[in-house]
């Protein structure tokens, strides 16, 4: 039905507010780590938009938008396990509190379990002897999602992509930034024993057991390959 009416047809002004946060929240979240120019003139307008208001949830909003999009100063990104996802929606819940201790349809500390969804993006070669971090040259077979055709990675970087395996192939040196889930790392450098590791579904190191803890450490904020260098003849 509609009302004859003028000001019943109009959005009201939190309605407006709570979709530009909820979308704000959306975009961050897809570019999560990247630090993207367009995306931080667009969350910056925002936020002089809700900044003379001073309503508390829709700053809260923004800022964590501004947060999400330059995670870890561009080393994590958010990880898409069912664990993660879960995590999201908690945080992320698009019911904004008036004040910080507004609990009356979300409880606020639940905002921290964005948290839970973050993985780490950088990848580091390591000494396993001296415990230094290495420059070495490595090549990574990232998988492919289905929106991920044209991913982007950090510049210097070639890379070559299987259509059919829906698999990308990049040469990088170490530490480097990957986007989407690795599948395989393979070491190339003469100076150092090589190293082939592959990971199945689930991110999980092939191998098992001790090994994959003197080889590969994947922890929450890590992803760290040990090298043990050759013995000079």
């Amino acid at each position: 039905m509609i009302h004859t009416n003028i000001t019943k047809n109009q959005i009201d002004k939190n309605t407006v507010e709570t979709c530009l946060c909820v979308s704000a929240f959306a975009l961050s979240m897809i570019m999560a780590g990247t630090g993207d120019v367009e995306c931080f003139k667009a969350l910056r307008v925002l936020r002089k938009r809700f900044e003379h208001d001073m309503h508390y949830g829709y700053n809260m909003a923004i800022h964590m938008s501004l947060g999400f999009l330059f995670l870890g100063g561009g080393s994590f990104t958010f990880s898409r396990s069912d664990l993660a996802i879960a995590s999201l929606i908690c945080a992320l819940y698009p019911i904004f509190p008036s004040t910080a201790s507004d609990n009356r349809y979300h409880l606020q500390a639940l905002r921290h379990f964005y948290v839970l969804a973050i993985e780490s993006r950088l990848l580091q070669a390591r000494d396993i002897d001296t415990g230094e971090f290495l420059n070495l040259n490595m090549k990574v077979d990232v998988f492919l999602g289905e929106d991920d055709e044209e991913m982007r990675m950090s510049d210097g970087g070639s890379q070559s992509i299987d259509r059919h395996q829906r698999t990308k192939t990049v040469q990088i040196t170490t530490p480097d930034i990957i986007n989407g889930t690795i599948k395989s790392i393979e070491v190339q450098d003469e100076r150092y024993h090589s190293v082939l590791l592959k990971f199945d579904d689930n991110s999980s190191f092939i191998g098992g057991g001790d090994k994959r803890q003197k080889i590969f450490e994947q922890f929450d904020f890590q992803k760290i390959v040990y090298i043990k260098k050759k013995i000079a003849s």
